[in-house]
């Protein structure tokens, strides 16, 4: 059974050292398996969980989508707002979202609806990396006046108003980054579910 694989503590690590470390950290990890080969992998991670927001409004059945510039890429690519759960300056991951959804859309209130069961720990990115990110849906909020700032380093452009037709069609073009995609599809079920489209 393929959840059998999912168990703790059957892939032992064995070392652990940073190799690297400004925006994001890179890992040389020594990892035996469980028919006792060790394997040495590069592991991409963040000091801390990261939060997207999906921003839905009821009246116009609309979602305030961004543009954002990828640096692994080097262009501009489709995002919600997302960033990292800092416990110096959030006491909570909606708090994270909420100063998110603030600096990077330029909302404020509305509804948070967080879109994982409690207790989870994240949705994990990639199977390379250790980092994972909690999807958010914020129902009806409202243009911030005073928004919070963005980080020195994100250049950020907003596309409100997209109908669930053209966010899909971004995804299916493959022009939305994997976890606002991911994000999206889980804010369309509880909306979905909830009677809200």
């Amino acid at each position: 059974m393929v959840t059998d694989h999912l168990e703790e503590n059957k892939f032992k690590i064995i070392k652990e050292n940073i190799m690297f470390k400004r925006y994001i950290r890179i890992s040389d990890r020594r990892v035996e398996f469980p028919d006792g080969r060790q394997i040495d992998w590069d592991v991409v991670s963040h000091s801390t969980a990261a939060v997207i927001v999906v921003p839905f409004f009821t009246k116009t059945k609309t979602i305030h989508l961004l543009s954002e510039y990828a640096q692994g890429l080097n262009e501009m690519t489709y995002c919600f707002a997302s960033g990292g759960y800092d416990p110096a300056k959030h006491s909570s991951l909606d708090e994270a979202a909420k100063c998110e959804l603030s600096e990077e859309a330029r909302l404020t209130g509305g509804t948070l609806i967080p879109l994982l069961p409690p207790g989870s720990p994240g949705v994990a990115e990639v199977k390379w990396s250790s980092n994972r990110f909690y999807p958010f849906l914020v129902i009806d909020p409202e243009i911030d006046t005073e928004p919070k700032q963005r980080d020195a380093e994100e250049f950020i452009e907003l596309v409100p108003d997209q109908s669930i037709d053209s966010i899909e069609h971004k995804i299916f073009n493959g022009e939305m980054i994997l976890a606002s995609a991911q994000s999206y599809w889980m804010a369309k079920n509880y909306l979905q579910l909830n009677n809200l489209i």
